[in-house]
Protein backbone atom coordinates (compact mmCIF):
# COMPACT_ATOMS: atom_id res chain seq x y z
CA UNK A 1 0.00 0.00 0.00
CA UNK A 2 2.57 2.48 0.95
CA UNK A 3 5.43 3.17 -1.66
CA UNK A 4 8.62 3.99 0.82
CA UNK A 5 10.90 4.18 -2.37
CA UNK A 6 14.01 2.91 -0.18
CA UNK A 7 15.68 2.71 -3.68
CA UNK A 8 15.73 6.13 -3.13
CA UNK A 9 17.17 6.32 0.42
CA UNK A 10 19.74 3.26 -0.60
CA UNK A 11 21.17 5.68 -3.53
CA UNK A 12 21.29 8.89 -1.04
CA UNK A 13 23.06 6.34 1.02
CA UNK A 14 25.51 5.52 -1.26
CA UNK A 15 25.92 9.15 -2.56
CA UNK A 16 26.72 10.20 0.90
CA UNK A 17 29.83 8.44 1.36
CA UNK A 18 29.79 7.66 5.10
CA UNK A 19 32.52 5.86 6.99
CA UNK A 20 31.88 2.81 8.79
CA UNK A 21 30.21 2.98 12.10
CA UNK A 22 28.01 6.40 10.39
CA UNK A 23 24.78 7.22 11.81
CA UNK A 24 21.62 7.41 9.66
CA UNK A 25 18.80 9.32 11.26
CA UNK A 26 15.29 8.62 10.23
CA UNK A 27 12.32 10.57 10.84
CA UNK A 28 8.53 9.45 10.10
CA UNK A 29 5.31 10.47 11.54
CA UNK A 30 3.29 8.46 13.84
CA UNK A 31 1.58 6.64 11.17
CA UNK A 32 4.40 4.97 9.83
CA UNK A 33 6.50 4.66 12.60
CA UNK A 34 5.17 1.38 12.63
CA UNK A 35 7.12 0.54 9.53
CA UNK A 36 10.34 1.41 10.86
CA UNK A 37 11.35 -1.98 11.51
CA UNK A 38 11.35 -3.02 7.83
CA UNK A 39 12.54 0.62 6.79
CA UNK A 40 15.56 -0.58 9.10
CA UNK A 41 15.68 -4.53 8.29
CA UNK A 42 16.09 -3.16 4.32
CA UNK A 43 18.74 -0.64 4.49
CA UNK A 44 20.79 -2.36 7.42
CA UNK A 45 20.82 -5.17 4.15
CA UNK A 46 22.57 -2.60 1.54
CA UNK A 47 24.63 -0.75 4.73
CA UNK A 48 25.48 -3.28 7.02
CA UNK A 49 28.50 -1.10 8.23
CA UNK A 50 25.89 1.94 9.15
CA UNK A 51 23.98 2.25 12.48
CA UNK A 52 19.87 3.23 11.90
CA UNK A 53 18.48 4.97 14.42
CA UNK A 54 14.87 6.93 14.58
CA UNK A 55 13.56 9.64 15.48
CA UNK A 56 10.39 9.12 16.87
CA UNK A 57 9.12 12.98 18.54
CA UNK A 58 5.95 13.60 17.43
CA UNK A 59 5.51 15.02 13.80
CA UNK A 60 2.31 16.73 12.90
CA UNK A 61 3.73 17.62 9.42
CA UNK A 62 6.90 18.46 6.81
CA UNK A 63 7.17 21.58 9.37
CA UNK A 64 7.85 19.40 12.41
CA UNK A 65 11.70 17.60 10.34
CA UNK A 66 14.02 17.50 12.95
CA UNK A 67 17.62 17.92 11.89
CA UNK A 68 18.33 19.70 15.16
CA UNK A 69 17.90 16.31 16.57
CA UNK A 70 19.60 14.41 14.05
CA UNK A 71 22.83 16.82 15.03
CA UNK A 72 22.42 16.04 18.34
CA UNK A 73 22.36 12.03 18.18
CA UNK A 74 25.60 12.69 15.71
CA UNK A 75 24.00 11.90 12.43
CA UNK A 76 25.50 12.26 9.42
CA UNK A 77 22.09 12.24 7.46
CA UNK A 78 18.35 12.18 7.83
CA UNK A 79 15.91 10.34 5.56
CA UNK A 80 12.49 12.27 6.60
CA UNK A 81 9.62 10.02 5.29
CA UNK A 82 5.79 11.05 5.05
CA UNK A 83 5.97 14.81 3.18
CA UNK A 84 7.55 16.68 0.95
CA UNK A 85 10.32 19.39 1.02
CA UNK A 86 8.99 21.84 2.78
CA UNK A 87 11.92 23.03 4.15
CA UNK A 88 14.93 23.01 1.61
CA UNK A 89 17.49 21.10 2.70
CA UNK A 90 19.96 24.21 2.13
CA UNK A 91 18.59 25.39 5.06
CA UNK A 92 19.38 22.44 6.98
CA UNK A 93 22.33 21.41 9.59
CA UNK A 94 22.54 18.20 7.54
CA UNK A 95 22.43 16.63 4.55
CA UNK A 96 18.57 15.32 3.83
CA UNK A 97 15.94 13.53 1.83
CA UNK A 98 12.59 13.83 1.83
CA UNK A 99 10.37 10.64 1.00
CA UNK A 100 7.12 11.20 0.26
CA UNK A 101 5.86 8.17 0.89
CA UNK A 102 3.16 7.73 -2.02
CA UNK A 103 0.06 5.76 -2.02
CA UNK A 104 -1.36 4.26 -4.77
CA UNK A 105 -4.54 4.76 -5.75
CA UNK A 106 -6.71 3.78 -8.69
CA UNK A 107 -6.75 6.65 -10.89
CA UNK A 108 -9.61 5.20 -13.78
CA UNK A 109 -11.97 4.78 -10.63
CA UNK A 110 -11.68 8.81 -9.44
CA UNK A 111 -11.71 9.37 -13.66
CA UNK A 112 -14.76 7.57 -13.52
CA UNK A 113 -16.29 8.87 -10.52
CA UNK A 114 -15.58 12.80 -11.11
CA UNK A 115 -17.14 12.11 -15.10
CA UNK A 116 -20.27 10.38 -13.90
CA UNK A 117 -20.67 13.02 -10.90
CA UNK A 118 -19.46 16.54 -11.97
CA UNK A 119 -20.15 18.41 -14.99
CA UNK A 120 -17.84 19.76 -17.46
CA UNK A 121 -19.06 22.35 -17.81
CA UNK A 122 -18.19 24.16 -14.57
CA UNK A 123 -14.66 24.35 -13.34
CA UNK A 124 -13.37 21.84 -10.94
CA UNK A 125 -10.06 22.24 -8.82
CA UNK A 126 -7.76 19.15 -8.33
CA UNK A 127 -5.89 19.09 -4.50
CA UNK A 128 -4.23 16.37 -2.37
CA UNK A 129 -2.49 15.75 0.18
CA UNK A 130 1.47 14.73 -0.69
CA UNK A 131 0.22 11.13 -0.44
CA UNK A 132 -1.60 11.07 -3.63
CA UNK A 133 -0.21 14.45 -5.68
CA UNK A 134 1.13 11.99 -8.13
CA UNK A 135 -2.29 10.18 -8.97
CA UNK A 136 -3.33 14.36 -10.08
CA UNK A 137 -1.36 14.81 -12.79
CA UNK A 138 -2.91 11.32 -14.63
CA UNK A 139 -6.60 12.62 -13.54
CA UNK A 140 -5.66 16.24 -14.87
CA UNK A 141 -4.56 14.42 -17.87
CA UNK A 142 -7.60 12.15 -18.80
CA UNK A 143 -10.33 15.44 -17.55
CA UNK A 144 -8.52 18.14 -19.00
CA UNK A 145 -11.26 20.85 -18.39
CA UNK A 146 -10.39 20.36 -14.51
CA UNK A 147 -7.34 22.94 -12.87
CA UNK A 148 -4.57 21.60 -10.49
CA UNK A 149 -4.09 24.93 -8.85
CA UNK A 150 -0.73 25.65 -6.88
CA UNK A 151 1.18 27.29 -4.15
CA UNK A 152 4.48 28.98 -5.30
CA UNK A 153 7.08 26.72 -3.30
CA UNK A 154 4.74 23.73 -2.96
CA UNK A 155 3.70 20.97 -5.57
CA UNK A 156 1.10 21.39 -8.41
CA UNK A 157 -2.37 20.30 -6.56
CA UNK A 158 -0.49 20.27 -2.82
CA UNK A 159 -2.43 21.63 0.35
CA UNK A 160 -0.90 22.13 3.46
CA UNK A 161 -3.37 22.67 6.30
CA UNK A 162 -1.73 25.97 7.03
CA UNK A 163 -1.68 26.95 3.08
CA UNK A 164 -3.88 26.58 0.68
CA UNK A 165 -3.03 27.12 -2.98
CA UNK A 166 -5.62 30.24 -4.84
CA UNK A 167 -8.81 28.44 -5.82
CA UNK A 168 -10.88 29.43 -8.78
CA UNK A 169 -15.08 29.83 -8.18
CA UNK A 170 -16.45 26.25 -8.72
CA UNK A 171 -16.02 22.54 -7.04
CA UNK A 172 -13.02 21.88 -5.47
CA UNK A 173 -12.30 17.80 -5.04
CA UNK A 174 -9.62 16.79 -2.82
CA UNK A 175 -8.35 13.25 -2.88
CA UNK A 176 -7.69 12.58 0.94
CA UNK A 177 -8.13 10.78 3.96
CA UNK A 178 -8.67 12.69 6.58
CA UNK A 179 -10.06 15.98 7.79
CA UNK A 180 -7.26 18.96 9.04
CA UNK A 181 -6.49 19.46 5.57
CA UNK A 182 -9.84 19.59 4.63
CA UNK A 183 -10.59 22.39 7.23
CA UNK A 184 -7.89 24.74 5.81
CA UNK A 185 -10.18 25.13 2.34
CA UNK A 186 -12.71 25.90 4.63
CA UNK A 187 -11.25 28.73 6.48
CA UNK A 188 -9.56 29.95 3.35
CA UNK A 189 -12.49 29.76 0.60
CA UNK A 190 -15.88 29.62 3.05
CA UNK A 191 -17.68 29.74 -0.17
CA UNK A 192 -15.96 26.84 -2.01
CA UNK A 193 -18.04 23.62 -3.17
CA UNK A 194 -16.17 20.90 -1.61
CA UNK A 195 -15.96 17.63 -1.88
CA UNK A 196 -13.54 14.90 -0.87
CA UNK A 197 -12.64 11.67 -2.96
CA UNK A 198 -12.32 8.70 -0.66
CA UNK A 199 -9.44 6.66 -2.23
CA UNK A 200 -9.91 3.82 -0.22
CA UNK A 201 -13.94 3.33 -0.75
CA UNK A 202 -13.80 5.07 -3.95
CA UNK A 203 -16.53 7.84 -2.90
CA UNK A 204 -17.21 11.13 -3.38
CA UNK A 205 -18.24 12.66 0.01
CA UNK A 206 -19.71 16.47 0.03
CA UNK A 207 -17.74 18.01 2.76
CA UNK A 208 -18.74 21.16 4.63
CA UNK A 209 -17.28 23.57 7.45
CA UNK A 210 -18.94 26.11 9.99
CA UNK A 211 -16.61 29.23 9.26
CA UNK A 212 -18.13 31.23 11.33
CA UNK A 213 -15.47 30.40 14.27
CA UNK A 214 -13.30 32.85 12.65
CA UNK A 215 -15.22 36.11 12.76
CA UNK A 216 -14.16 36.92 16.10
CA UNK A 217 -10.30 36.52 15.05
CA UNK A 218 -10.89 39.56 12.79
CA UNK A 219 -12.76 41.56 15.28
CA UNK A 220 -10.45 40.88 17.54
CA UNK A 221 -7.69 42.17 15.09
CA UNK A 222 -9.74 45.31 13.98
CA UNK A 223 -10.09 46.26 17.67
CA UNK A 224 -6.27 45.78 18.02
CA UNK A 225 -5.49 48.01 14.96
CA UNK A 226 -4.09 51.75 15.61
CA UNK A 227 -3.37 51.00 19.75
CA UNK A 228 -0.44 50.65 20.53
CA UNK A 229 2.12 47.47 19.97
CA UNK A 230 3.39 47.48 23.68
CA UNK A 231 5.37 44.33 24.88
CA UNK A 232 5.06 42.26 22.04
CA UNK A 233 5.88 38.51 22.95
CA UNK A 234 6.98 36.46 19.91
CA UNK A 235 6.66 32.46 20.57
CA UNK A 236 9.05 31.08 18.27
CA UNK A 237 8.41 27.13 17.80
CA UNK A 238 11.22 24.99 18.21
CA UNK A 239 9.67 21.81 16.98
CA UNK A 240 10.97 20.97 14.23
CA UNK A 241 11.41 23.71 11.78
CA UNK A 242 7.74 25.50 13.17
CA UNK A 243 9.40 28.99 13.25
CA UNK A 244 11.07 30.68 10.94
CA UNK A 245 14.39 33.03 12.11
CA UNK A 246 14.03 35.17 8.96
CA UNK A 247 10.81 36.14 9.91
CA UNK A 248 11.30 36.33 13.50
CA UNK A 249 14.22 38.77 12.65
CA UNK A 250 11.47 40.79 10.72
CA UNK A 251 8.99 40.92 13.15
CA UNK A 252 11.41 42.17 15.67
CA UNK A 253 12.51 44.86 13.83
CA UNK A 254 9.06 46.08 12.58
CA UNK A 255 7.75 45.95 15.90
CA UNK A 256 10.82 48.55 16.63
CA UNK A 257 9.65 50.58 13.86
CA UNK A 258 6.23 50.75 15.37
CA UNK A 259 7.34 52.24 18.68
CA UNK A 260 6.90 48.14 20.56
CA UNK A 261 9.29 46.47 22.42
CA UNK A 262 9.88 42.65 21.42
CA UNK A 263 10.47 39.59 23.40
CA UNK A 264 11.06 36.38 22.18
CA UNK A 265 10.21 33.11 24.01
CA UNK A 266 11.07 29.54 22.13
CA UNK A 267 8.96 26.79 22.97
CA UNK A 268 8.54 23.41 21.45
CA UNK A 269 5.40 22.48 22.38
CA UNK A 270 2.68 25.63 21.79
CA UNK A 271 -0.20 24.45 24.63
CA UNK A 272 -2.45 26.91 26.79
CA UNK A 273 -0.80 26.57 30.02
CA UNK A 274 2.88 27.37 28.61
CA UNK A 275 1.40 30.21 26.93
CA UNK A 276 -0.09 31.46 29.94
CA UNK A 277 2.56 31.10 31.84
CA UNK A 278 4.94 33.45 30.23
CA UNK A 279 1.90 35.91 29.47
CA UNK A 280 2.54 38.22 32.24
CA UNK A 281 4.09 41.88 31.33
CA UNK A 282 2.87 40.88 28.02
CA UNK A 283 0.44 43.17 26.02
CA UNK A 284 0.27 40.84 22.70
CA UNK A 285 1.33 37.28 21.84
CA UNK A 286 2.46 36.40 18.24
CA UNK A 287 2.66 32.74 17.18
CA UNK A 288 5.81 31.46 15.48
CA UNK A 289 4.99 28.47 14.72
CA UNK A 290 1.35 26.39 12.99
CA UNK A 291 -0.93 29.12 12.53
CA UNK A 292 -3.80 26.39 13.32
CA UNK A 293 -3.08 26.03 16.85
CA UNK A 294 -4.49 29.64 17.45
CA UNK A 295 -7.46 29.27 14.59
CA UNK A 296 -8.36 26.06 16.15
CA UNK A 297 -7.98 26.60 19.26
CA UNK A 298 -8.64 30.09 19.54
CA UNK A 299 -11.09 29.87 22.22
CA UNK A 300 -9.03 28.42 24.56
CA UNK A 301 -6.46 30.98 24.19
CA UNK A 302 -8.40 33.49 25.88
CA UNK A 303 -7.97 32.54 29.30
CA UNK A 304 -4.23 33.64 28.46
CA UNK A 305 -5.15 37.17 29.13
CA UNK A 306 -3.99 38.87 26.14
CA UNK A 307 -4.56 38.47 22.49
CA UNK A 308 -2.91 35.53 21.17
CA UNK A 309 -2.38 36.31 16.68
CA UNK A 310 -1.31 34.11 14.39
CA UNK A 311 1.82 35.87 12.32
CA UNK A 312 -0.43 36.34 9.46
CA UNK A 313 -2.88 37.92 11.83
CA UNK A 314 0.31 40.28 13.36
CA UNK A 315 0.75 41.43 9.85
CA UNK A 316 -3.06 42.75 9.68
CA UNK A 317 -2.83 44.16 12.85
CA UNK A 318 0.11 46.46 11.30
CA UNK A 319 0.25 46.92 7.70
CA UNK A 320 -2.85 48.17 5.46
CA UNK A 321 -2.09 45.88 2.78
CA UNK A 322 -2.35 42.66 4.93
CA UNK A 323 -5.68 44.01 6.42
CA UNK A 324 -7.08 44.16 3.29
CA UNK A 325 -6.39 40.83 2.22
CA UNK A 326 -7.37 39.90 5.72
CA UNK A 327 -10.89 41.52 6.48
CA UNK A 328 -11.78 40.04 2.68
CA UNK A 329 -13.94 37.25 2.61
CA UNK A 330 -12.22 33.81 3.73
CA UNK A 331 -9.07 34.10 5.72
CA UNK A 332 -5.91 33.99 3.87
CA UNK A 333 -4.04 30.43 4.50
CA UNK A 334 -0.54 31.31 3.11
CA UNK A 335 2.27 30.10 6.04
CA UNK A 336 4.41 28.21 3.34
CA UNK A 337 4.24 30.35 -0.03
CA UNK A 338 7.24 31.15 -1.01
CA UNK A 339 5.05 34.08 -2.49
CA UNK A 340 3.54 35.62 0.48
CA UNK A 341 2.87 38.97 -0.40
CA UNK A 342 1.04 39.65 2.57
CA UNK A 343 1.04 43.19 2.84
CA UNK A 344 4.42 45.15 2.74
CA UNK A 345 5.01 43.75 6.34
CA UNK A 346 5.60 40.64 4.40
Amino acid sequence: MYNLELERAVAFIEESKLEDGAKVALQLPDGLVAHSGTIIAELSSHFPQLRFIVIANTVYGACCIDDAAAVALNASVLIHFGHSELVPSSMLLLPVLYVRVTIAVDVPAIVQAISAFFPSDKPLALLSTAQYLSALADIHAALPWTTVPRTPGLSAGEMLGCTVPPIPDGNVLVVCDGRFHLEAIGIAYPDATLYRFDPFNHKIYREEFESGGLAPRVEMVERLRGRPLGKVGLLHGTLGRQGSLPLQRKLVNLIHRKGGEAVVVAMSLTDVDRVQGIAQGLDLIVLLSCPRLAIDWGSQFESVGVPVLTNMEFAALVDEGAWAEFSGKGYPLKNYSKKCNFGSAW
